[in-house]
Parts: structure tokens; sequence; C-alpha cells
């Protein structure tokens, strides 16, 4: 964890930097609450810290491999102009999936599973630290439930990044840092889920869906909303649940403490169903 955290620190700086100079940079706007443009490579700090980490307890290359490609997808999305596009970011995330399943030989399942992951914490990622928040408690549980080191330095590396990310943030994730943190945690939900066994049972079924429930719940609201609206899926709106808890009257702080408090509820329920 020291490492990651250590090397994201140090990274973020330099992130910053880059964007700012290659104008790679997240304007004001819109349905955008922050006042000022800001550096969009964050991402490519949790990357280092994520790699550093992975060289010092030897993680599979496959895995490192694989979330280095779904941290480059992101990038991509971040730094072209207009976007990717829906349809050709599912591809490239498709893509991502399928090399992480052909190299773990994991399921479709499982392909299903970090596929929703990597999309459901890039919607996560709609408010200052909101995504590295919920992904904390899944990781630090998750790290705890299957015994992967990369998980407690994905924790690490999230916390340090959290330094620079909370409100009002200096540098955002960008869309390569959320794939990246979607993709780390989709592949330890399922770790933990799976146990020693490897088998998903009933109690493992209940306890990855525990563990993942802020995006299943965060997804679910966005989608259905502008399903009921007419609107295209993929488009951004201010309807999420962060937004939602803003409404309410909730400062930012306390909205992120919400949603820490429910990725924290899910690990806990996520534990004691694996655990017994």
């Amino acid at each position: 964890m020291a490492v990651a955290a250590l090397a994201t620190a140090a990274a973020v700086p330099i992130a910053a930097a880059v964007a700012r100079r290659l104008g790679i940079l997240d304007h004001p706007g819109g349905r955008k609450a922050h006042g000022r443009p800001t550096p969009l490579l964050g991402g490519a700090a949790l990357c280092v810290g994520l790699v550093a980490a992975s060289v010092v307890h030897a993680a599979p290359a496959g895995f490192v491999g694989a979330a280095v490609a779904a941290w480059a997808v992101g990038t991509l999305d971040d730094v072209r102009r207009g976007g990717l596009g829906a349809g050709t970011k599912l591809v490239l995330q498709c893509a991502v999936v399928a090399l992480w399943t052909v190299w773990s030989g994991a399921s479709a399942f499982d392909g299903v599973v970090v596929l929703f992951a990597m999309n459901g914490f890039n919607l996560l990622d709609n408010a200052d630290g909101v995504c590295a928040t919920v992904a904390v408690p899944l990781l630090v549980v998750g790290a705890a439930l299957s015994g992967l080191a990369i998980a407690w330095a994905a924790a690490g590396a999230c916390i340090a990044f959290l330094a620079f990310n909370r409100p009002s943030a200096r540098i955002f994730l960008g869309d390569g840092g959320s794939h990246l943190v979607g993709f780390v945690c989709g592949v330890v939900a399922l770790a933990s889920a799976r146990g020693v066994t490897g088998v998903l049972g009933a109690s493992g079924a209940l306890a990855l869906t525990a563990l993942l429930i802020v995006p299943i719940v965060d997804t679910a609201v966005v989608v259905a909303t502008r399903l009921r609206r007419g609107s295209p899926i993929w488009v951004g709106d201010r309807n999420h649940l962060s937004h939602r808890l803003h409404r309410a009257g909730l400062s930012e702080f306390q909205a992120l403490g919400c949603l820490f408090l429910g990725g924290s509820v899910g690990g806990a329920v996520a534990a004691a169903l694996l655990v017994a």
C-alpha cells in the first residue's frame, strides 16, 4: 500500500503539469460544477502507483497489462477532441476485458462483471472525489477477503490521490483513471466473492452485489432517469447519487461521507456473507 501511495502522490504533480502543458483539461460550463480548467490526467498518476506496486509485489503480468490497457482506453477518450464515442469506447472496453479473460481463464460472466465495473465507476466519476472514495472500502474489504496485495496497493493509490482530488479538486481522474479504478475493483470484487474455492455460489453472488452496491445503484438510478426522459443513456447529466445528495442539502464532503458509508456497509455485508 505504501509504495503505491507514495508513487501516486509523487506522480500527481507531474501528471497535472503535463496535462496543463498539453491542454488536456476539463473546462467548466454546462452541467459541470467546477470553476476553473482542471487537469484530466490523474489516472496516469494512479497507473504509475499501481505499476510500481505491481513490480514490488510481483503482480501477474496479464493483470497489470489489462489494467494499463483499461487506463489507456479511458485516456484516449480524455485526449481525443469530442471523445471516442460511446460505440468505439464500448468496443475497446470489451477488448480489454477479453484480454483479461484470456489471460486469467475467467468466465464470460466474470468478463461482464468487470465490464460493468469499468462503466459503473466511470459513471461515478461525476464529482470531486466520488470515484476514488467509493473504491476505497471495496478495495480494503476485498484485500482482506482475497489476500490480494494489489488490492491493498490500489486502495493506497486511491487514498493518496484523494489528497489532490477531494473538493475542490486540483486534478481529475479522467476516464483513464475511472476505467483503471473500475477494472481493478471488478477483478478484486470477483476474487473476493469466489474465495479460495473459485466457485461463485449463492453467498458469493450476494457478496459480489454488496461489494459493488454503490456503482450498481448509481448506474440504475441514472439509466432509469435517462430512459424515462428519453435521453441517450451515455449522455451525462446531474442525476447521480452525489448530485441528488447535494440537492438534498448535503455539502460535498457530507455527500462523499454518505457514499463512503454506503460502500463500507456493502463491504461489511459481503464480509459477513463470505466469512459466516
